[in-house]
């Protein structure tokens, strides 16, 4: 998982910057089928027709040419600017922040295995960035003394949704090893097995960072939510 350091508390308000690097800003443009099927996508960036015609045409073979921009470290205005929509030299973008798009193709990947090239390109060209470093769906074990985080203590731990933890790996309940059940092998070692979730990429908002939360660095991304949804729970007998 991605290292986080705790800087301090002041105001009452949690002080701590994220493990995701920083990066120039920068843009890659891709194919409206770069990120599947008009019906897996369409929510996210659109038909995959012109957006000043009320429908695609009517010949299948023939394709209108979209584009899909994915930006980092830009805002969506200055993205718009550089790559801008004009029905005139027939030129439409549609955008997606790199957030966004890691997100859209973590979530629909399993269905649609074509996204994991478009995954690699976006990890060649922009780097690890809020990637987690575990693959989704990967089967892990890990071994240790079972620590809880509750939400009612504030902790960085706790705020990233990490409520239970076994040295640096997050724990997940899932159906199968619900929370109750973790909570009764708390402070005790064990050994869990699951499936890694990678949880979500996030930027706050202006309105979120005036909370009282984690404060980042300006633009920071980081993941939220990741960890191992342990699929089973044994303890270890000291």
């Amino acid at each position: 998982m991605l290292k986080r350091y705790l800087i301090a508390f002041a105001s009452g308000t949690l002080l701590f910057a994220a493990g995701c690097a920083h990066h120039p800003p920068r843009t890659m443009v891709f194919a409206y089928a770069d990120f599947g099927p008009q019906a897996a996508a369409y929510k996210h960036i659109g038909y995959d027709w012109y957006q000043w015609q009320a429908h695609g045409n009517s010949r299948p073979s023939s394709q209108d040419d979209v584009r899909v921009v994915v930006y980092d470290g830009l805002s969506l205005k200055q993205v718009k600017q550089q790559f801008p929509v004009s029905e005139i030299h027939h030129e439409d973008y549609r955008y997606l922040s790199l957030a966004q798009a890691f997100k859209y193709i973590d979530a629909n990947a399993k269905e649609l295995p074509s996204l994991l090239t478009t995954r690699e390109r976006l990890t060649s060209y922009f780097g690890q960035g809020c990637l987690s470093p575990q693959p989704p769906g990967k089967t892990k074990t890990v071994r240790g003394v079972l620590r809880h985080y509750p939400d009612s203590v504030k902790s960085v731990q706790a705020w990233y949704g990490h409520n239970f933890m076994v040295d640096e790996t997050p724990i997940l309940p899932s159906a199968t090893v619900p929370e109750e059940t973790l909570r009764q092998h708390v402070d005790r070692t064990v050994i869990i097995t699951g499936t890694w979730n990678p949880g979500r990429c996030w930027t706050p908002s202006a309105e979120e960072k005036n909370a009282q939360m984690p404060v980042f660095p300006e633009n920071e991304i980081v993941i939220v939510g990741d960890g191992l949804k342990a699929s089973s729970i044994r303890p270890v007998n000291q």
